[in-house]
């Protein structure tokens, strides 16, 4: 397609995007019907199958409980609550694929997704208070993940910081160490209830970056609020409690990213909000560096889609610059990052020589497989979800972006190993389960979008 008709095509889709108004909620339920992705048959099929893949999750969970031994350390932990009360929200998980339940739950929360598909601002409040006080409600008391005592005794260390805001990227630093010593100089918390402040606000912003996704795929209803909750709520929500960690903050950049793709993959605009978030990236993590194959294929269609819109070009050029500029501070500090640590990452811990091998081992394949069952288990199902639906037409570049979005982070879910494991270390793929997550996200709803299974 030439870069005429290209820049055509996506004018004519902007010009149909949900409008504030009294007939703003009719027209994103609408949406829902619009440019299906697949034809009815075959969306039927994937909502049943989506049906049957949740059900599932819901009974193997019950029955991981009775599991000898702790090889499904991922989702057996059910097995340790005493309290009855805990059970409730495995209750309602499975109340609500009752389909006389669904029925009643389905219309009242389809408010909530129409809001997300128009981008009103109370929708995007409710989308960052859920998250936000459901952290605080939930303190990390055990504090045994990844280097969560570390982290937790930095800011208290004596000035200068310690090894940790040594390595630290300077975003991480200022946020993580220089935030908590700032609020304990001035006497206002303590270093853990401002790693706890701090971890609502990012679970907050999470939420609003994870409402971007269904506004991109121009979904509303029930629907969009299952596509947010993917994005959501997750296990990654266990590193907002207290860790003070720059994988949470790495989330909400992947879900930005998420969002991006899947609207420059339907509009070919959008690149500004991926740049922004990527040049953050930089300051904040290495693993953004896994974002970089995703941002050259937005950047190449972008670029393409705007050669007669000035305004857009411009957009796009501030977009490309800007994680350059961060890349060029930032290069160096990443670089030693990626050599002191990765490195050690790569190489399994019971294997006795480094050796690609050692990556599909039977050990190794079923610790991938507890953690993609303890942080975003419908994952499972997407490939299941994908030979359903059979994408075609012009809406394949949604899911293409997604792709070039997730490949890289799936690729390190298998070949890095933290080097104190993966039962404590699963703080280190959160960033890889929440762009799983997204892609889960996209065929879910796709799946439900126009089906009475919602």
């Amino acid at each position: 397609m030439s870069s005429e008709r290209r820049g055509a095509a996506a004018r004519s889709q902007r010009s149909a995007r949900p409008a504030a108004g009294p007939g703003a909620r009719a027209h994103a339920t609408a949406l829902t019907e619009a440019a299906p992705v697949a034809p009815d048959g075959r969306r039927a099929r994937a909502s049943a199958l989506l049906l049957a893949c949740l059900a599932a999750l819901v009974v193997a969970r019950v029955l991981s409980i009775f599991a000898p031994g702790m090889w499904v350390w991922g989702f057996n932990y059910q097995r340790y609550i005493i309290a009855g009360l805990a059970y409730l929200p495995w209750l309602l998980s499975a109340l609500v694929l009752v389909p006389p339940v669904a029925r009643v739950v389905a219309p009242a929360v389809a408010p909530l997704g129409d809001g997300f598909a128009r981008g009103a601002t109370w929708a995007r409040g409710v989308a960052f208070a859920l998250p936000a006080a459901l952290v605080l409600m939930i303190p990390d008391r055990v504090r045994l993940v990844g280097d969560f005592l570390l982290r937790q005794g930095a800011p208290e260390a004596p000035r200068p910081p310690g090894p940790l805001s040594a390595h630290a990227l300077p975003l991480d630093g200022w946020l993580h160490v220089g935030w908590p010593q700032l609020a304990m100089d001035m006497g206002v918390m303590s270093a853990i209830d401002a790693s706890r402040t701090l971890g609502s606000l990012e679970a907050g912003l999470l939420g609003v970056a994870a409402a971007a996704l269904p506004a991109a795929m121009r979904l509303g209803g029930a629907p969009a609020v299952g596509v947010w909750s993917l994005g959501v709520f997750g296990g990654w929500l266990g590193l907002f409690t207290g860790y003070g960690t720059a994988l949470a903050g790495m989330g909400i950049v992947v879900l930005v990213a998420a969002a991006s793709v899947v609207r420059i993959g339907r509009e070919g605009r959008g690149l500004l909000p991926f740049g922004l978030a990527l040049a953050a990236g930089f300051g904040l993590h290495r693993s953004a560096l896994a974002l970089l194959p995703a941002f050259a294929w937005a950047a190449w269609r972008a670029w393409g889609a705007t050669a007669d819109d000035a305004a857009e070009r411009r957009r796009v050029q501030a977009a490309l610059v800007t994680p350059a500029v961060a890349l060029l501070l930032f290069g160096l500090p990443i670089a030693r990052g990626v050599a002191a640590h990765d490195a050690a990452h790569l190489r399994p811990a019971w294997a006795a020589a480094f050796s690609a091998a050692a990556w599909f081992t039977g050990p190794r394949l079923l610790d991938v497989l507890n953690l993609l069952l303890l942080l975003v288990p419908l994952a499972l199902a997407a490939p299941l979800l994908f030979a359903a639906l059979r994408p075609a037409g012009p809406r394949r570049a949604e899911l293409a972006g997604l792709a070039w979005l997730a490949a890289p982070f799936a690729l390190g879910l298998v070949v890095l190993f933290p080097r104190h494991g993966p039962f404590r270390g699963w703080d280190f793929f959160a960033p890889s389960a929440i762009a799983l997550a997204a892609l889960t996200a996209w065929l879910a709803g796709e799946s439900m979008r126009g089906t009475r299974r919602a």
